[in-house]
C-alpha cells in the first residue's frame, strides 16, 4: 500500500465485532433471543404464499367472520414496501439491488453506524428517564458520497438482527402500516427510510411528512434514515429540531483513502500499485458512482484510461440543450440516430422514411 495512503488498521472490523457481540437481541426479543430469532426467521414469503388456503376464521365487527389463510406472529427479516387496497395496508417484501457493499474508510459513515450500534444498546436508558425509544438521523451531501450505500449497510445489519425495514413511499401509508405494526409487534426493532425527503415534501407537503416524524403518530423503538442532496430547500421545521432529525451529518465525497479501498476492492491485482496510486490522485472529488465507471468502461468495456477520465471529470458540466449543436465539454452527440439518414456502414439505408 502506498505510504502516502495510511488506512485505519482494522477500524471497520472492529465495529463489526462489536456489533456481533452486543447484546441487543437479549434486550429486544426477550429472554430467549434464540427461539424468537427461529420463529421470525423460518417465515419466508414462498412459505405464505403456498399456505394461502383459508383454513381460519377471522373475527371482524359486529359478529362476523370470514376465512383467512394462515396467519403469522412475525413479519420475516426483510425490507418493505407498504401498498393499500380498500382500506387494507400490505406490507411487501423487496430487495435492493445494489453492487457489493465495501466497508470504505469514512468517518461520517462509520460515525454513522456506530451511533446507531449504541441507540439499539440504550433502550433501558431511554426507559429510565421516560423518552421515546427513537432515533433521527438526515444525512446530506452531493450526489454519489455514499448516502446510500451508508443506509444499505444499516438495512442490512438491521434485518440480519431479526428486525425490519419499511422504505416510505407515502407518509400517510407509512404512519398507517407503523401504527398496524406495533399493535402486532410492539418490540420489533425498525428502520424507516426516507430517500431524497425534499422530494416527498414536494410531493406530499410538509405536514404529511411532519406527522410521522413526531406528534401522535410516532412509533417507538425505530430509528429513521433521511437523506438529502439539497438541505437547503428544506424547512427549519424539519432540518433544526432535534426530535425529528437528532443528526444532520454531512457525507461528502470519498477521501483519498476511502478512493484507494474502493478501487483496491474491486481491482484486486488487475492494475499495478504505480497505476492505482494515479487513478487515486486522477479521481479527486468524483464520488463512488464516478469511480465505478472508471472500473466499468475501462476494464469492461476497453476504453482508454484518460479519456475516461477526462469524459468523468467534465460531466461536471451541466449539458444546455440550446447548445446541442456545438461540442460541449463531457458530452458527445456521436451515435445519434437522425431519421431518414441512417449511415450506410451502420446497415441503414438514405431514404427518407415515415
Amino acid at each position: 500500500m502506498p505510504d502516502e495512503i495510511e488506512l485505519p488498521k482494522n477500524e471497520f472490523d472492529i465495529l463489526q465485532d462489536r456489533m456481533q457481540a452486543s447484546e441487543v437481541n437479549r434486550r429486544i426479543l426477550g429472554a430467549n433471543p434464540a427461539s424468537e430469532m427461529r420463529k421470525v426467521a423460518s417465515v419466508d414469503g414462498s412459505t405464505l404464499l403456498s399456505s394461502m388456503t383459508k383454513n381460519q376464521w377471522a373475527v371482524l365487527p359486529n359478529d362476523s367472520f370470514t376465512a383467512i389463510g394462515t396467519t403469522v406472529s412475525h413479519l420475516p427479516p426483510a425490507i418493505y414496501t407498504l401498498s393499500s387496497d380498500g382500506g387494507a395496508i400490505f406490507f411487501h417484501k423487496t430487495k435492493v439491488l445494489t453492487d457489493n457493499l465495501i466497508d470504505l474508510d469514512d468517518s461520517a459513515a462509520l460515525r454513522i453506524i456506530a451511533g446507531i450500534e449504541k441507540f439499539w444498546e440504550s433502550k433501558s436508558k431511554f426507559d429510565r428517564f421516560g423518552i421515546l425509544f427513537k432515533r433521527g438521523i438526515l444525512m446530506w451531501g452531493p450526489a454519489g458520497s455514499g448516502k446510500t450505500a451508508t443506509v444499505n449497510m444499516l438495512m442490512n445489519d438491521l434485518v440480519g438482527r431479526g428486525g425490519m425495514v419499511v422504505i416510505v413511499q407515502s407518509p400517510g401509508l407509512a404512519i398507517g402500516g407503523l401504527h398496524e405494526l406495533r399493535r402486532i409487534e410492539p418490540e420489533r426493532p425498525i428502520i424507516v427510510v426516507l430517500e431524497d425527503i425534499e422530494e416527498m415534501i414536494q410531493n406530499f407537503g410538509e405536514h404529511g411528512l411532519l406527522s410521522l416524524l413526531d406528534g401522535e403518530h410516532q412509533v417507538s423503538n425505530v430509528v429513521v434514515l433521511a437523506t438529502t442532496n439539497y438541505p437547503e430547500l428544506l424547512g427549519e421545521r424539519i432540518i433544526n429540531r432535534p426530535s425529528r432529525f437528532d443528526e444532520v451529518i454531512l457525507v461528502d465525497m470519498p477521501s483519498k483513502n476511502a478512493r484507494y479501498r474502493y478501487l483496491k476492492h474491486i481491482l484486486k491485482d488487475t492494475v499495478p500499485e504505480v497505476e492505482l496510486r494515479q487513478w487515486v490522485i486522477a479521481t479527486d472529488k468524483l464520488s463512488i458512482a464516478h469511480l465505478r465507471e472508471l472500473i466499468v468502461a475501462t476494464q469492461c468495456l476497453d476504453r482508454p484510461y484518460a479519456e475516461v477520465v477526462d469524459r468523468l471529470r467534465r460531466m461536471k458540466i451541466r449539458p444546455n440543450s440550446e447548445k446541442r449543436d456545438k461540442e460541449v465539454p463531457g458530452f458527445s452527440n456521436v451515435g445519434m440516430i437522425i431519421p431518414g439518414n441512417f449511415s450506410k456502414e451502420c446497415g441503414g439505408s438514405s431514404t427518407s422514411s415515415r
